[in-house]
């Protein structure tokens, strides 16, 4: 009997040194594949098409917007878990990324030791399943730059970077009282505005040759307006000052304006129901 509960001590033993020694062999495994992600070089083409796209952005910044996808790719392997991705800009950074398949393919199997889809916001099961997975982004970005995710102070690199970068068709994030950031998808205000200004009313003898067209132009040009002005988290992100020039363009083209609220007192109540918040507030680095 004693035999046995010595071989029994032996056996659990030995297991109990070999689980110790696959953890260990893990977190060694685990924590080299995070120095791989902020070490492996990325292909510099990548810088290059970025400030081609994005003209106005200096090799810095297009250098920030690589630390940004290093950081996505980062807290996904850390945390095993692969979040929404926060920033438009560094969205299209990965985009390129996907087209050096062969580095790609190397970097994916360095860093995640299998192939790191790209998952289309699309492809998730619902809005509410996108929503969840972008909370997550914000919490895991937030324990990454010791932020309070509750009362944060400013904003985690990947939340921040498409304000601080001034992209046109960024993701807009502002803190009010510790909620969590709300995404917001749209066209800035001052571009709307410009698409006005370029579909300012025809001269007579034009508009007789050109009616239609310019119809179908105000109308198409309605609808897109109408979509973000009629949208409580595109006003509110944007605040009332900042549509206020909007608002203006759009009422004096009385047509624009019957077209998108029906008249001018439903235009004019429209804006005076949107109050004006904090300005975004900037990324801790």
């Amino acid at each position: 009997m004693s035999g046995l509960i010595v071989g029994f001590c032996i056996v659990n033993f030995v297991i109990g040194i070999f689980i110790i020694n696959l953890n260990e062999r893990k977190m060694r495994k685990h924590e080299h594949a995070l120095e791989y992600i902020m070490s492996h070089p990325f292909p510099a083409e990548i810088n290059r098409i970025l400030l081609a796209r994005y003209p106005h952005l200096t090799e810095f910044q297009a250098d920030r917007v690589i630390q940004g996808l290093r950081s996505y790719f980062y807290i996904c392997r850390k945390y095993d878990y692969q979040t929404a991705m926060p920033s438009r800009v560094v969205d299209a950074a990965w985009h390129e990324f996907l087209l050096f398949s062969q580095d790609y393919l190397e970097f994916s199997y360095g860093a995640f030791g299998n192939y790191f889809h790209h998952i289309p916001k699309t492809r998730l099961e619902s809005p509410l399943a996108a929503q969840k997975s972008l909370t997550n982004a914000w919490r895991l970005s937030c324990l990454e730059e010791d932020i309070d995710p509750n009362n944060p102070q400013c904003l985690p690199l990947l939340f921040a970077l498409d304000t601080e970068l001034a992209i046109a068709d960024g993701f807009i994030y502002s803190i009010e009282a510790g909620i969590y950031p709300r995404k917001i998808e749209g066209i800035p205000p001052n571009q709307l505005l410009r698409e006005i200004e370029r579909t300012l009313p025809l001269s007579s003898s034009l508009m007789q040759q050109k009616s239609a067209e310019w119809k179908a132009e105000t109308d198409r040009l309605a609808v897109k307006i109408k979509f973000f002005l009629f949208d409580y988290g595109y006003c509110t992100t944007h605040g009332h000052d900042a549509l206020v020039p909007l608002f203006d363009g759009i009422l004096a083209r009385k047509d624009l304006t019957v077209a998108i609220f029906g008249d001018i007192a439903l235009a004019k109540g429209r804006l005076s129901t949107i109050r004006q918040l904090p300005q975004p507030v900037a990324s801790c680095g």
